[in-house]
């Protein structure tokens, strides 16, 4: 019996989030479901998370702050959850010392205008300026289930794709201090490739700094070169 009643009460936070979800979607069908992101966030496949289990995302849900069982080195691993709205939230996983090591993952929901969502997930992991593109993966939720998606969207883009065209290799080669990662605005539509640069410069080669592809109610419009760094 105790055993029955630790599994529902682990179960309970999911449990009433989804059903709550359910009774909405039965009085306004196609919206409430495929718009809220912590629905697709509990749903996520695990390898997409960190494997961060049920339990941890539900604390993460409840208080925002979840510390991995066993943690208990100098180097104590702590992850923070922050809900912007119902299409977007971010997920950080830090260390509580002088690590500089990191993962940020950015899940949001882009509404079609068929009715239900596109949900993509990006995570970047590494240490401050040395950092990479994890992971850029994006799926449909179909009556509670997730399913991957396919978009125009490249999952990873090289130096080349922000240069001047014939800018010889012996050039680029010359620029090394850069990161290229993924922005998921959580305001804006669009999804954004950005070159960034810890110093904030930038050789006169490159054609911009960001390529932006809008979202237009059924997929990535092809990607434009823009601008994020001052001038």
């Amino acid at each position: 019996m105790a055993s029955g009643g630790k599994w529902r009460a682990r179960a309970s936070f999911r449990t009433q989030a989804l059903t709550f979800l359910l009774v909405l979607l039965a009085c306004h069908p196609g919206e409430v479901v495929s718009q809220d992101i912590r629905a697709f966030f509990l749903e996520l496949p695990g390898q997409h998370m960190n494997d961060l289990s049920l339990d941890a995302r539900e604390e993460l849900l409840s208080v925002g702050r979840f510390y991995p069982a066993g943690d208990t080195g100098p180097e104590v691993v702590v992850y923070h959850a922050r809900v912007e709205h119902e299409r977007f939230m971010t997920v950080d996983m830090t260390f509580e010392s002088d690590h500089t090591g990191f993962n940020l993952f950015e899940l949001k929901a882009w509404p079609r205008s068929e009715g239900g969502s596109l949900y993509g997930v990006s995570r970047i992991a590494g240490s401050r300026w040395i950092f990479d593109q994890a992971d850029l993966s994006f799926f449909t939720m179909e009556a509670g289930q997730l399913r991957p998606e396919n978009v125009d969207v490249p999952e990873r883009l090289e130096l080349r794709d922000f240069a001047e065209p014939g800018t010889p290799d012996s050039v680029m080669g010359l620029f090394s201090s850069y990161v290229i990662s993924v922005h998921l605005d959580p305001e804006e539509s669009d999804l954004l490739w950005v070159l960034a640069t810890p110093d904030g410069r930038y050789p006169d080669w490159l054609r911009g700094n960001a390529i932006r592809y809008r979202w237009n109610g059924t997929d990535f419009d092809e990607g434009e070169m823009t601008e994020t760094r001052p001038r």
